[in-house]
């Protein structure tokens, strides 16, 4: 009897194992279909992302300088052809004609820098800024 009696308490052990396993797997399953959502929601939004960084669409937008002159003339009521004259002065006009369009030309305390007959920057040489970034031909 005492081999029964040994069976006996593996089935009761074994069952009440089963029902634990049983209560278990829908649980398991339930957390699995979860996961499996989620990351489904992650690769869905990561592709979403993917395709917004290579379109450029988390690029802050820009201003340029064109909208900045607008600006200034529209809103503050600048002149820019004033602007113009003031640094396309008689002095540096005449200094172009004698040496060319190419070069530092020096309007009253400022320098201006053209390279085939555009001004690309002007600098005031007290300040720091010699414009040796430009190439010049003086």
């Amino acid at each position: 009897m005492g081999k029964l009696k040994k069976q006996k308490e593996d089935l009761v052990k074994w069952e009440k194992e089963l029902t634990e396993i049983n209560s278990r797997i829908p649980v398991l399953k339930g957390n699995i279909a979860e996961s499996q959502k989620e990351l489904s929601a992650l690769y869905k939004r990561e592709e979403v992302l993917k395709e917004r960084i290579r379109l450029g669409f988390l690029v802050f937008p820009e201003v340029t300088d064109h909208a900045i002159v607008r600006y200034l003339e529209r809103v503050h009521n600048i002149d820019i052809g004033s602007v113009k004259d003031q640094i396309l002065s008689p002095d540096v006009l005449t200094q172009i004609e004698i040496l060319g369009p190419n070069g530092k030309f020096v309007n009253k305390d400022l320098h201006v820098i053209m390279r085939n007959n555009k001004v690309l920057t002007i600098y005031d040489p007290t300040d720091g800024h010699s414009g040796n970034n430009q190439q010049t031909s003086l």
